[in-house]
Parts: structure tokens; sequence; C-alpha cells
């Protein structure tokens, strides 16, 4: 289907108000040109601390047999379980972000 495309023209009869708009515009691009040019504005990055907390897990070498201590864990094996934190990874860069790195090694005794 075809379709009518028409432009829209807008004309200013008083001179006044079409100085006026020229005046407008040419002021919000010189204003726009000043931002980038002079003051940088387009390269602007925030300064502001960028802070992060990493928290090694390790387990004791020692396994704890008492029922009291290990009956909320949920299928506690001590023989086969040992947690190392050799292996770091690298929070990500947010304001106050914190990692925990753990790393689970599996072996027999």
């Amino acid at each position: 289907m075809l379709k009518l495309r028409t432009v829209k023209v807008v004309r200013f009869e008083a001179k006044f108000i079409s100085i006026l708009s020229l005046i407008v515009k040419l002021s919000l691009a010189i204003g726009c040109l000043y931002l980038m040019f002079q003051k940088h504005a387009y390269q602007i990055f925030d300064r502001s601390p960028i802070s992060a907390v990493t928290i090694k897990v390790k387990q004791s070498s020692t396994c704890s047999n008492n029922i009291s201590t290990i009956r909320n864990i949920f299928n506690y094996n001590c023989s086969k379980t040992l947690y190392d934190v050799n292996d770091y990874i690298i929070p990500a860069t947010e304001n106050s972000a914190v990692s925990i790195t753990t790393r689970m090694v599996e072996i027999e005794h």
C-alpha cells in the first residue's frame, strides 16, 4: 500500500519569533559543543573509590565427631571433604562488593 507522506514545515510570520527560535537553537548547539570540547563531558567517569572485600574460608584440619556440633549439617562426612583457598577469584569491581572464595577438594584420607 502506498502512503502519502508530507513534510511538516513550520513558518513563522513574525520575524521576532523566527529570530528568537534561531537564537534558542544556536544557544543549544553552542552549549553542547562547549560541554563536549571544553569540559570533556563526553568522557566523565565515576571517580568514587571502589572497594571490594575477599573473604577466605578454610576448614580446620581436624574433624569433630561430636554429634551436637555437626547435628545441623546435612550428610556430614569428615573423612572426604577438605576446603582449600589457593585459587583466588578476582571479585567484581562494584562498590561495596563482597566475594567469598572457596574451593572444595575431595580426597581420600
